[in-house]
């Protein structure tokens, strides 16, 4: 058999047959659950209310998982507090971020590993493929962990209120759900910006 096509034909068996309904219909698997990580920047009082609106409404939207390192997502969030002049808080500026971590990377390294099988065995010694195969490992080497590669796929700014913290955390995972599944949606915790803005200019 050419190498080439021993090398596809493997490569297709790896996928795992759907099981079939009770009336023979494909039924397709649950989704895996999405593996996020929080990165927010505050001080710790402010952190640990955004980490726990956005887990609790992160978690009521579906299944995910909260990690530190190996995210398919990095969602950020960098704060800062407008104060008066007796040093109370009148407003909080938000900056958050939605960052898509490469499949693509981790789909390259399957692939290598794959590579990896193939240049073990000896069944394509000396054939163009392998030394085709030898290239891309070599490139792989020298590529960041997935981790590293990352893409900012949304960025959005806002000036709320204290009071609105829970509303803004709600926005921000509306945003991250309809970028996760590719669809458009928009916050409001944007109403109150100007209001907000124009409460702090008088102070």
């Amino acid at each position: 058999m050419n190498a080439s096509i021993f090398f596809l034909a493997w490569l297709m068996s790896l996928g795992t047959p759907v099981p079939a309904g009770p009336v023979g219909m494909a039924v397709a698997p649950p989704p895996a659950p999405a593996r996020i990580k929080l990165d927010i920047s505050a001080h710790d009082e402010l952190k640990g209310a955004i980490r726990q609106h956005l887990t609790t409404k992160l978690q009521a939207r579906g299944p995910v998982q909260l990690v530190e390192s190996d995210a398919d997502w990095t969602l950020g969030v960098v704060t800062t507090e407008l104060t008066d002049a007796k040093g109370a808080t009148v407003a909080v500026g938000l900056s958050f971020i939605v960052e898509r971590h490469g499949m693509h990377m981790k789909m390259l390294q399957a692939l290598a590993q794959a590579c990896r099988y193939f240049i073990a065995t000896g069944v394509l010694k000396d054939a163009p493929l392998e030394r085709d195969m030898q290239l891309l490992l070599q490139g792989v080497k020298e590529l960041p962990e997935p981790d590293g590669l990352a893409v900012v796929s949304q960025h959005k700014m806002c000036v709320i209120t204290p009071d609105r913290l829970p509303q803004a955390c709600h926005d921000m995972v509306v945003v991250f759900e309809a970028e996760r599944l590719g669809t458009a949606a928009t916050g409001n915790s944007n109403a109150s910006a100007k209001s907000v803005a124009a409460s702090a200019e008088g102070k």
